[in-house]
């Protein structure tokens, strides 16, 4: 069965992202694992120092490298962190925000389907899209690369909702 990395990457190459497979795993990576890429770390140092001269004490190595970084977005520093991951990634190029966005949306579309098992194979492309994007959109400032990532997602939501459902049979399967 492949892994949930590979999951991503699937979906990224029908985006048309053309980044490869090091490249994706790399962008993935940095949302699940960020303290395992000694180049994101190096960035993260000169940010928290960053704050740390601005007297900013919730911007820490800490707080920027925790796995799903910027996801939830409630409190400041976890927006900060969204933010941060996206800026370190568009100096990279734009695919590499449309990967983190993409990411970000199939995680959420899981969650959905853990959430709500029962009807999700076909209420969530009827009633979830919004809701999908919302806690994206909640945290960060609006982006081009999210808005590219919304109509790629809205066009092939009933197949990224039926891949995801048949990933986790598969997962439940091997458990």
């Amino acid at each position: 069965m492949p892994g949930w990395t590979n999951f991503h990457n699937k979906w990224a190459e029908k985006m048309d992202i053309s980044l490869s497979n090091k490249d994706l795993n790399f962008v993935n990576r940095v949302i699940d694992s960020p303290d395992k890429y000694q180049e994101y770390l190096d960035a993260v140092k000169r940010e928290a120092e960053g704050a740390k001269r601005k007297r900013d004490t919730d911007i820490t190595v800490e707080a920027l490298t925790i796995h799903d970084v910027g996801r939830k977005g409630k409190r400041e520093w976890e927006k900060y962190a969204g933010e941060f991951q996206i800026r370190f990634l568009r100096s990279k190029g734009s695919e590499f925000v449309r990967v983190w966005c993409l990411h970000h949306v199939l995680d959420r579309i899981t969650w959905f389907l853990n959430l709500e098992h029962a009807t999700c194979i076909k209420e969530i492309p009827k009633t979830k899209p919004e809701k999908i994007f919302k806690y994206l959109e909640n945290i960060t400032k609006p982006f081009s690369e999210l808005e590219y990532v919304k109509g790629f997602v809205k066009s092939n939501l009933r197949n990224i909702v039926e891949d995801c459902e048949r990933y986790h049979k598969l997962k439940r399967k091997s458990s």
